[in-house]
């Protein structure tokens, strides 16, 4: 690239190509210069000769020798028609066929069952042979289908985005299919690809949003290293992972969930995904996770590790079962081996048996959790109550025997079975052999720890982990601390902050009470404080209280109506100028950010094990701390206020 910006070529053959090319191009890229070259006659000329005939296949070939002797540092042809050209062509200057790369993107999302939408029959049947051949040479079973979605040319034409969204939605329910994933056939259709995407629940791909993310792969970063996806089914979880894989020296990002996803993203080495599906039903917490997958992949994973709770927080019917089973059946993973041992966060697994702090998970405080009460240890039984597929166990012996003995228990199952092993593990040593002798699986799950061990394993493989660069906070100055957790380490928290002076609000349920009403009182309560304060906005209360609350008024009512205070409490203290958030609790933690509309950041400096800053590089920066119920020392909420501690360093 000899100047400031790549200069993109798009050649088309109808003028209604460019805008959504134009579009994908300038999100994949940002800084970019685009060259349109539009001849509108190839395909006028294709029709009348039946198809490319030998004096079209130059006529292109000139115009692609027009654009790469000028200076384009990448070329995209936006007809499908003339994709052939483009496989032949071979030089240091990338050209692109329009469908090469949403049909690979679709066939690596782990999809077995493909539904191409075309607006027109002769598009459709094209397209669908040609993704059907790829699915093919990919050597993968894949079913592929296709629909045309009336209405949906006109709609493109007429540039009636929801009515294109509407049209293309009624086709795939017309379809009698239940697709895993959705593939536009045309660039046209390519403007609905994110409202379809919301609209249906699974992973859409348009051809100009899967050529632009890969022409910016292979121009601005052509030598980046492999990426390890991490799919996390809580907010607090995510900054935990994120943290212990910052730590480990990978270059980590972290989003905040995939409502509205940025295609261009930064050079890492790592991103974690926060979802809030702990808790919510087990087909809803697959579907997101599915979806996640499909989302990393085509961010270049090569590799998914799926983070749950190192507490194991589910129910006999999932979520971490479920959710286990979908991905293990998506990427084929085979053996998918597994443990919620981190001892650096007091969790070990020996025999099998899951121990918090040294005592058996039943006799710990995760009995009496208030969603996902935990009254049995052994981790085998608690997983195969919940997946379908067998479940094994890894002895410690075997473990400590090192990395050929643990590969060669996994060798031993039969070959053509998925299942899923649990592993023993009770120190760090003993996470980094199991990370060591499943390195290059397509998928593995645990907690942090082993997610450390996997990292600074992959840290040790590739040359491109750096370490990840932070952002500078200290430009946000004003503080607030949320907690919504009932946990007896963010009850001591609240309990220490409180007893060293700070002004505290209690949200508590009554008759009549509704989120609006909650609001309107922490917020004039705010006001009534002197200028400069750092509040603590609570829900937390012991396990007592907890219980009799939810007598009262019902734990789902009363869940919900403090997540929509909280949500609401934390958008009003970042307009009256508060942008350092300190929050306790998974769920409280989901409902401050969706309150400040934040959808990810760079992981920054580590305050207590498993809680590191967050920073939200918007228009408008905003520090974060979101932190398990669980973690953290009595003070945390003191020193991560006060800018005279480095904002919470030790």
């Amino acid at each position: 690239m000899s100047h400031d910006r790549p200069l993109i070529a798009l050649i088309s053959a109808t003028p209604l190509a460019i805008p959504p090319a134009e579009a994908a191009v300038s999100e994949a890229f940002g800084e970019v210069d685009i060259w349109n070259i539009l001849d509108d006659r190839l395909m006028v000329d294709a029709e009348a000769s039946g198809g490319l005939n030998p004096a079209l296949v130059s006529r292109m070939e000139s115009l692609i020798d027009v654009a790469v002797g000028h200076g384009a540092d990448g070329v995209l042809l936006t007809c499908s028609l003339y994709g052939a050209v483009a496989a032949q062509r071979r030089g240091a200057v990338p050209v692109l066929a329009p469908d090469d790369a949403v049909f690979d993107d679709g066939i690596r999302s782990g999809a077995r069952h493909l539904l191409l939408i075309a607006s027109f029959e002769e598009a459709l049947r094209d397209s669908v042979h040609r993704l059907r051949e790829a699915a093919d040479e990919s050597g993968r079973s894949i079913r592929v289908s296709g629909v045309t979605a009336a209405g949906a040319k006109a709609s493109a034409t007429a540039g009636d985005l929801a009515a294109l969204v509407d049209d293309l939605a009624a086709a795939v329910g017309s379809s009698a299919a239940d697709p895993d994933a959705v593939v536009l056939a045309q660039y046209s259709l390519a403007p609905a690809r994110k409202q379809l995407e919301q609209r249906l629940g699974r992973p859409v791909f348009a051809g100009p949003v899967s050529a632009a993310a890969t022409l910016y792969r292979d121009i601005v970063r052509p030598e980046s290293s492999p990426t390890l996806g991490v799919i996390a089914d809580d907010y607090t979880g995510a900054i935990d992972v994120a943290d212990a894989l910052r730590a480990a020296g990978l270059r980590t990002l972290l989003l905040l969930g995939l409502e509205d996803p940025p295609t261009q993203l930064p050079e890492c080495d790592a991103i974690v995904v926060a979802l809030k599906t702990r808790s919510v039903p087990a087909s809803e917490a697959v579907d997101c996770s599915l979806m996640t997958a499909a989302y990393l992949l085509h961010h270049g994973a090569d590799q998914i590790y799926f983070k749950y709770c190192s507490t194991f927080d589910s129910t006999p019917a999932g979520n971490i079962g479920p959710v286990l089973d979908a991905l293990s059946d998506r990427l084929e993973a085979g053996v998918v081996l597994t443990t919620p041992s981190s001892p650096r966060h007091g969790r070990t697994v020996d025999a099998g048996r899951l121990y918090v702090d040294g005592v058996l998970l039943e006799e710990s405080h995760m009995a009496r959790h208030p969603l996902n009460p935990m009254t049995d240890s052994l981790v085998p039984r608690l997983l195969a109550a919940q997946s379908r597929l067998p479940v094994h166990a890894i002895p410690l012996q075997t473990v400590r025997a090192g990395v050929d003995a643990v590969r060669a228990q996994i060798e031993r199952l039969p070959r053509d079975e998925h299942a899923l092993v649990v592993a023993d593990a009770t120190t760090d040593d003993d996470l980094a052999t199991l990370a060591e002798a499943q390195s290059t699986s397509a998928l593995i799950a645990g907690a942090a720890g082993l997610a450390f061990a996997l990292g600074m394993q992959r840290t040790s493989r590739f040359t491109g982990a750096q370490g990840g660069g932070t952002f500078d906070g200290r430009a946000c100055e004003h503080a607030a601390v949320f907690a919504g957790s009932c946990s007896a380490s963010t009850l001591r928290q609240v309990a220490r902050f409180r007893e060293q002076g700070f002004p505290a609000f209690q949200l508590a349920a009554a008759p009549g009470m509704t989120a609006d009403r909650m609001t309107g009182d922490a917020l004039r309560w705010y006001a009534s404080l002197p200028e400069r304060s750092t509040p603590l906005f609570f829900s937390s209360v012991d396990s007592e209280e907890l219980e009799r609350v939810h007598e009262q008024f019902g734990a789902a009512r009363v869940s919900e109506l403090f997540e929509q205070s909280m949500a609401r409490i934390a958008a009003g203290l970042r307009d009256r100028g508060v942008d350092r958030f300190v929050v306790a609790g998974g769920e409280t933690s989901g409902a401050v950010v969706r309150g400040l509309g934040i959808a990810g950041g760079i992981v920054g400096e580590r305050v207590d094990e498993g809680v590191a800053w967050l920073y939200a590089t918007g228009p408008r920066p905003l520090a974060l701390l979101l932190k398990s119920g669980n973690f953290g020392a009595p003070d945390l909420f003191v020193r991560a206020t006060d800018p005279g501690r480095a904002w919470g360093a030790r």
